[in-house]
């Protein structure tokens, strides 16, 4: 089975890659589609309304109302548009020096044919409702 998504593959994503579908090629792919996904606001994909993440942005919620809506939302959309992980988590990853940043970190289980491996990331809110994601080792 070739590696990447059809559109990896169209756009050649893909080019000098090894076509066997190993943890690294999973978990590459894995994040590309996530970036994708996390970076789209929900109704700019016309075929799929709720593809993506609605706007984050909400002056009059709490920090933690916004720390638990983000979560939620995250993993939301995790579930529904990203089949090869399971068991996903998303929990707000607060750093000693820097509470108020928005920081979470997306644990679960990559799988995708008989490959299965634990996948883990992280992400920071920068601002804009703009998500950086980041491999977690």
């Amino acid at each position: 089975m070739a590696y990447g998504s059809l559109f990896e593959r169209l756009n050649g994503e893909t080019v000098g890659r090894d076509t066997r579908l190993t943890e690294e090629t999973l978990l590459a792919s894995i994040l590309n589609h996530l970036n994708k996904l996390l970076q789209s606001r929900q109704g700019s994909v016309l075929c799929l309304p709720d593809y993506g993440l609605p706007d984050l942005n909400d002056a009059n919620a709490s920090i933690y109302d916004s720390i638990n809506r983000i979560r939620r939302h995250v993993a939301w959309a995790i579930m529904q548009y990203e089949p090869r992980l399971t068991d996903v988590r998303v929990v707000h990853a607060a750093e000693v020096g820097s509470p108020l940043a928005l920081t979470f970190r997306i644990t679960g289980m990559m799988r995708k044919d008989d490959l299965v491996a634990p996948f883990s990331v992280g992400i920071d809110v920068c601002g804009s409702s703009e998500l950086r994601l980041q491999r977690v080792v």
